[in-house]
């Protein structure tokens, strides 16, 4: 091979071969070319805008990423297709070890506010609570912004009825379980305590603006509470409600309370 043929875009779309072999996941094969790239040979873009550790965050093979990250540090804040970054594109795909990975290797501060409040819905979104809980304590500010969709992250977590737990914390006897068997059996209590103390710390957050910001937040992104009621979300309900009662007298567009919804929905479920 040619010393400067890696580097060559070989596709229509101006693929590389370090692209190919990365989406068709050769890991030996990837982990030979990054020994013969140099450092900006792996920051080479497609006709899309995406590097090759955009097609490794897509995918969700941490060693692969790993490879190329140890080469070069900055391309995980190289933005591919659409201005995402590598750690939104694989937060977006749910892919919880890869997410989890890029983001222990991405400079967050050196991201934009838009950027952030993105990348902590889509791990909402994607059911990965415990990094966005630490992205949120790192990052309190997150807590009233809107994402690129005009969301805020508590309308995202209103919708996950089963997701979120009864309890702040694990019992001894959980958190010794969960930690003997890594995870395997209490794993769904971890998460569900996980996304409870996510709801409770953005909703404090939240707490803390001055009134006539609170109350215009509340009014302009109402539906947390009624999507809450919607979908039988009562621990979200409870743990807002719990901190602010006057919540009760919320009313949606047709003039029924949470409470109303709640009944209304829990009757019409086949589940009931």
């Amino acid at each position: 091979m040619y010393p400067d043929a890696v580097s060559y875009p070989i596709t229509r779309k101006k693929d590389t071969v370090l692209h190919i072999a990365v989406a068709a996941e050769r890991t030996a094969f990837v982990k030979e070319l990054v020994k013969r790239m140099n450092s900006d040979d792996l920051a080479l873009k497609n006709s899309h805008g995406n590097t090759a550790i955009c097609f490794s965050a897509a995918s969700g093979i941490v060693s692969i990423a790993e490879e190329m990250v140890n080469k070069n540090t900055e391309l995980p804040l190289i933005r591919g297709s659409r201005g995402r970054t590598p750690l939104y594109m694989a937060a977006l795909q749910g892919h919880r070890n890869m997410a989890s990975y890029l983001y222990s290797v991405t400079t967050f501060e050196r991201l934009t506010a838009p950027e952030r409040i993105d990348i902590l819905v889509a791990f909402i979104s994607s059911d990965l609570y415990d990094v966005a809980l630490d992205i949120l304590k790192k990052d309190p500010e997150l807590s009233t912004m809107k994402n690129t969709y005009g969301k805020i992250a508590l309308q995202e977590l209103a919708k996950k009825p089963s997701a979120i737990g009864s309890k702040s914390q694990l019992s001894i006897w959980e958190t010794c379980l969960n930690s003997w068997f890594r995870g395997m059996i209490y794993n769904k209590a971890l998460m569900g305590t996980i996304a409870y103390q996510l709801v409770d710390l953005l909703w404090k957050n939240v707490l803390l603006l001055p009134e006539r910001d609170f109350m215009e937040l509340v009014q302009d992104h109402s539906s947390f509470l009624f999507d809450a009621a919607r979908s039988g979300n009562a621990e979200f309900l409870i743990i807002l409600i719990r901190s602010y009662p006057d919540l009760i007298w919320s009313v949606d567009q047709n003039k029924r309370s949470i409470f109303h919804l709640a009944l209304k929905y829990r009757q019409e479920s086949p589940d009931k």
